[in-house]
């Protein structure tokens, strides 16, 4: 059914973004387009509860049906709020953990087409992880190589090691942005040129 006033408790709830009780459905106009479908089905009251987001959006209705014509009680009524505030999170926590795991395997296939990679380092824990794509770069494997900002130095040609260190010192302590090139060898051997912001 389409969101919208007299599309039924949940529809009406969705379009007011407020809490919605039809205590009768057979007598109250909220449910005048689908009222038919419901008494068909016993139903006879519905109480419906909006789901809204923390960007002010609808995103589900709670919906609780009787088959006798009810009003809540002030114990139902705490019901129901606790129950929104729950579905509210969990649909919060659902929706941006989709996000999350999209925004991640979108960035990982634009990293492996465009030959990018990327690195974090939590300086104080000098905790250091790489993309997937990055290992691929130094042709490095998960396990048997264990990203440190040592690790990376050593990765990086020795003419060019000095060099790469100063700058990225340099990085901590003026807190500008740099880019620079430098070399690595993978361990076939081979060199490789990558530029680093």
């Amino acid at each position: 059914l389409a969101i919208g006033p007299g599309q039924g408790s949940c529809g009406e709830a969705a379009y007011r973004k407020k809490r919605i009780i039809v205590a009768d459905i057979a007598g109250d106009a909220i449910g005048e387009h689908c009222r038919g479908h419901a008494l068909e089905n016993g139903l006879r009251a519905c109480w419906s509860e909006p789901i809204i987001n923390s960007s002010a959006e609808v995103v589900a209705t709670f919906g609780i049906y009787y088959e006798v014509v009810k009003m809540p009680d002030a114990e139902e009524l705490r019901v129901i709020d606790r129950s929104n505030s729950l579905l509210k999170i969990i649909l919060e926590n659902r929706l941006q953990s989709e996000m999350l795991e999209e925004t991640s395997s979108l960035m990982a296939q634009g990293q492996d087409l465009a030959h990018f990679g990327t690195w974090q380092w939590d300086i104080g824990n000098n905790a250091v992880s790489w993309s997937d794509a990055l290992y691929h770069i130094y042709d490095r494997d998960h396990h048997s190589f264990k990203a440190s900002f040592q690790g990376y130095l050593e990765l990086v040609h020795p003419d060019d090691r000095e060099r790469v260190h100063h700058l990225i010192s340099g990085v901590l302590k003026t807190k500008t942005d740099v880019a620079f090139e430098e070399r690595i060898i993978r361990p076939s051997g081979e060199i490789r040129y990558l530029k680093s912001w």
